[in-house]
């Protein structure tokens, strides 16, 4: 005689609250919920929206909450050896806690910072995830100096003398003279 097997409820998914600020300014922040099947790539990704962010630089995530620490870093698999893979690694693996905070950095350049903390932990529902449940503050814009230096540029050109030479500003604000002397012998 067979065993009947006892069926139980299917296991819902669970979803994540996590409230992302910027660390030099903890105002502004977002509420992202995500579930805990998606990865800490698609958190990225969701951070990227919440604060319309082009995702177009290198960024990691630091799980034990110290920036910069390779013992707990995860990213993608640009960000070098050592780092957890975070286009495979879904939060559910992380066994995350309402509480717990972790550290996010995007565009290792300019350092954005950012401290995020996991705010509730609940059943997943139906809708899409991740998404965005409240925002605080202003983002600030991703490239800033951008339009400023553009128009700066444009209405530089250097100083013309009377011998063909130009003098203008590199890239660095460095002074130079540039001549068009082929007799030169340099």
């Amino acid at each position: 005689m067979a065993r009947s097997k006892k069926v139980g409820k299917k296991e819902k998914n669970r979803a994540y609250n996590m409230r992302v600020s910027l660390t030099d300014s903890p105002d502004i922040w977002r509420l992202i919920q995500i579930r805990g099947d998606q990865t800490l790539e698609d958190l990225h990704d969701a951070i990227c929206d919440a604060f319309d962010w082009d995702a177009d630089h290198l960024w990691a995530f630091f799980m034990n909450n110290h920036f910069w620490d390779p013992k707990e870093e995860y990213g993608p698999p640009e960000v070098g050896e050592g780092a957890g893979d975070a286009t495979e690694t879904t939060l559910d693996s992380l066994n995350l806690d309402q509480g717990q905070e972790f550290c996010y950095i995007f565009d290792f350049g300019d350092e954005w910072r950012h401290t995020i903390e996991v705010t509730e932990v609940e059943d997943a529902d139906d809708g899409t995830y991740p998404r965005i449940a409240e925002t605080h503050g202003e983002a600030p814009q991703q490239y800033p100096d951008v339009e400023e230096e553009e128009e700066e540029e444009e209405g530089e050109g250097g100083e013309e003398f009377e011998d063909g030479e130009l003098a203008v500003d590199d890239e660095y604000g460095d002074d130079y003279v540039e001549t068009d002397d082929a007799d030169r012998p340099f």
